[in-house]
Order: structure tokens, then sequence, then C-alpha cells
């Protein structure tokens, strides 16, 4: 292998099934390592899986965003590090055998879990919490942040926030390491990290949101205020419902989704956001839950609906019924225009006339209403990931057909992620 020449040991790599395999041969001796830690290399690893049809390129009539090799969760005890599993697009389930415990522990002690803030791409926003015997002690307003990237190990530390309010929303977002075009397009992978405090206690709907941003571009926390158009209460952010769409942050709130830029921030500290209006929904619909997310390059909205089936309804389905008349329902929504907020419904499919695997994932759904939806695919918004108590399951609402991946433990922490094609690189922070 010594004779080898660059070009030709660039070209088996490139062969290789996936970035994690081509990461473990640095490891081999240093020539390897000095090839594979150039970027020509990367782009010529993307640009060969692009040129093979494994990724879907703009010419294909696809969003750049769409180059995911697969979607994830983690699985987060409540006192250790998460175990990371793996979900390619391909139906296969496995997994990376890995965890977060890279994660430096609380001042060189035994390690403590870490707690999972926010996440964007395959990059997590996290902070090690002291473990239980410094619970007597007064310990800083902050714990240790970090980001990480649980593909490659990578980790940053942030300089702590002083603050004394009780933050009502964490948000991180990072630009993507690599466009797709003509040729293959390397960026630094900037990326930025806001916290944001409800001041005002006299109302729930409040039309500021005082924050503090940091971004690898400065390396600093600076003061900002968010302006809304509109009041909202930002206390009913959701977490999961948190994510990054053209370069801005959004999250999904009960007055609507609101986006902002967190790098354009005026001289006078000032953010100005928009509010998306969510769509009605029927009256006689009751509304079970929502999610949103990013799929195909546009936002999606996913919405769980009970309304009373018809006679007409209930002698065509396929499956067998409970003793009531209720159809339960999943409403993909698509946002056609950003500026103008207009939505468009392009599915609904009942539950009851899904073809299952077996009556106890029928039973969870009719009977229990036992589900939480983990992620919409990133690259299908017809496919999708549930938990359904114990199981994790995946949905094809176009085919009309369930799939059981795997058995979960109930009591723990699941978080979607998104995979690309490279590890996102992490940029160092300048201080």
């Amino acid at each position: 292998m010594d004779s080898l020449a660059d070009d030709l040991l660039v070209e088996i790599f490139c062969r290789l099934p996936c970035a994690e395999a081509v990461i473990t041969c640095k490891c081999v001796c240093k020539q390897w390592l000095s090839l594979i830690s150039k970027p020509q290399l990367v782009a010529r690893f993307i640009a060969h899986n692009l040129n093979n049809g494994h990724i879907n390129s703009n010419n294909k009539k696809k969003h750049r965003n769409e180059e995911l090799s697969s979607f994830t969760y983690i699985d987060q005890g409540e006192n250790e590090d998460g175990n990371i599993f793996f979900f390619p697009t391909s139906p296969v389930f496995t997994s990376l055998d890995t965890t977060l415990d890279f994660i430096p522990s609380y001042e060189n002690t035994a390690k403590s879990p870490v707690k999972i803030r926010s996440k964007c791409s395959d990059l997590i926003l996290c902070s090690r919490l002291p473990p239980e015997e410094f619970s007597s002690r007064v310990l800083p307003e902050e714990p240790d942040l970090y980001i990480c990237n649980p593909r490659s190990k990578q980790w940053i530390q942030l300089p702590t926030p002083s603050h004394k309010e009780h933050h009502c929303l964490t948000c991180f977002t990072c630009d993507p390491y690599y466009e797709t075009g003509s040729s293959i397009s390397l960026s630094t992978c900037r990326y930025s990290v806001c916290y944001g405090f409800v001041v005002s206690r006299s109302s729930s709907r409040v039309n500021q949101l005082e924050m503090k941003i940091l971004s690898s571009e400065t390396g600093v926390w600076k003061k900002a205020v968010l302006l809304s158009p509109k009041f909202v209460n930002f206390w009913s952010a959701k977490f999961r419902d948190c994510f990054t769409y053209n370069g801005m942050v959004h999250f999904c709130t009960d007055d609507g989704i609101i986006g902002f830029d967190t790098y354009n921030v005026s001289a006078d500290g000032f953010i100005h956001g928009r509010v998306i209006q969510l769509p009605l929904h029927d009256g006689s619909n009751q509304c079970g839950g929502e999610y949103v997310g990013v799929s195909g390059g546009k936002i999606v909205l996913l919405v769980y609906c009970r309304c009373l089936m018809s006679q007409q309804q209930q002698q065509q389905q396929q499956q067998p019924q409970p003793d009531n008349t209720d159809v339960y329902s999943l409403r993909v929504w698509e946002l056609k225009g950003y500026e103008t907020g207009e939505w468009l419904m392009t599915r609904i499919v009942h539950l009851n006339d899904l073809v299952v695997e077996d009556s106890e994932i029928f039973e969870s759904l009719v009977r229990r209403y036992r589900w939480n939806l983990l992620m919409i695919h990133p690259n299908d918004a017809d496919v999708l990931l549930l938990i359904l108590g114990e199981r994790m399951v995946e949905c094809n609402l176009r085919e009309k057909t369930w799939k059981s991946i795997c058995s979960i433990p109930s009591s723990r922490k699941r978080l979607g992620l998104v995979f690309p094609w490279w590890p996102t690189p992490l940029k160092q922070l300048p201080w």
C-alpha cells in the first residue's frame, strides 16, 4: 500500500460506503491522515456519490439541503450519555455504537450526564452537568456548553453565558458544509447559538424577546432584542420544532412559526423577526398534535387530527374498527409561499386505512393513542419516523404502510438528527 500514488488512494477512499469508513482510515498512517484531511478529498468523495446517483443534486430537481444519507435518533437516559442510532435512507437499521461520552467531564471529575440543548444538521449543542457530589456547592449560573459532532467526535467548548433569568428558548443554527451544482463548494460552516428571555411576566404574549447570541464569527455573547410583528407566547416554543431554513432560525409556538436571522442584528441591537401563521383546521376536527420541520427544501407541517367517521367511511375501512366512530388522520401541509404564508395540504391519510404489520401497532394508534412523531424524512415528506409505546415505526403515507424498525425503552429521550454525506467540521471560536 505504501507504493500507491495519492491519486489512486483518493479514488479508493471515494468508493468506500460512507464517510465514517473514510475517516477511520486516518488512523492507518500519517500519509493517509494528511490525505483524508484535505478538503479536496471531501469534495471528491461527495462528487463521486453525486455522479453515481447516491446524492440528489439541483440538476435532478432536488434541493441542495436534501443531500442527506440518513436520519437518526438519540436514546438518552437520565443518568447516562445518549446512545446514537443510525437509520439510513435504505431501510436498514443499525447502531453506530457510540455515545456522547467524549464530551469532557465536569472539572475533570467522574462522568456526569450530558444535557442536549438544541441541534442542527449533525451537530449538537449540549452541556455537561455537574455530578451529584457537587450538588451542595455553589455552581455557575450555566454549566459548560459544547458543540459536538457525534460522527466525527469533534467538539468545541463555548464561553459560558452569564444570566440570572430563566431562558424560555435555546436555538442553534449552522450553515451547510457543502453545496452542489456544477461543482462541489465547501464552506467554513459558520454557526450561532442564542438564548431567549421573556422579561415581562405581566402577560403571556409579548412582541419582544431579549436574547443573547454567540456566533462563530465573533466568539462572544452579545445582547439583542427580537422584535415580532405580533404578540406571541414565547413560552409555548417547542424544542423539537426548532429548525433552520434558508440560514434562519425558526421555531413553532401556539401563535405560529417565528423566523429570524441571528446574523442580521441592527446597529442598535434589534432583530426583526417574522411570524408565519399555521393553517386553520376544520372546526369539526380536534387537533391531537403538530410537528414542523424541513423536508425536500420546504417547510412541512404534520397535523394529527381526530374527526367523526361517516357511515360510508366505516364500511370502506380495511382494518377492524374500535367501539367508536372516531377516525384519526395524518395531514401534511407544505408552505408554498414563505413571504405570503400560503399553505397547501399535500396529503391526508386516515390511520385506519394504513396497512400494518400486526394488530399491536393498530391498537396503539386507534385505541391507546400512544404516538410521538420523531421527525419527517429530510428527503421525503411522506415518510415519517414515529415512536409508538416502545417501538420505533416508519410510516409511509404515500404507500399507506407501517413498518416496525426496532424496540426502544419508553423511558428514554429521543432526538432526531440529519446526517449529511460528510460530517460537518467545527470551526474554533476566536477567543
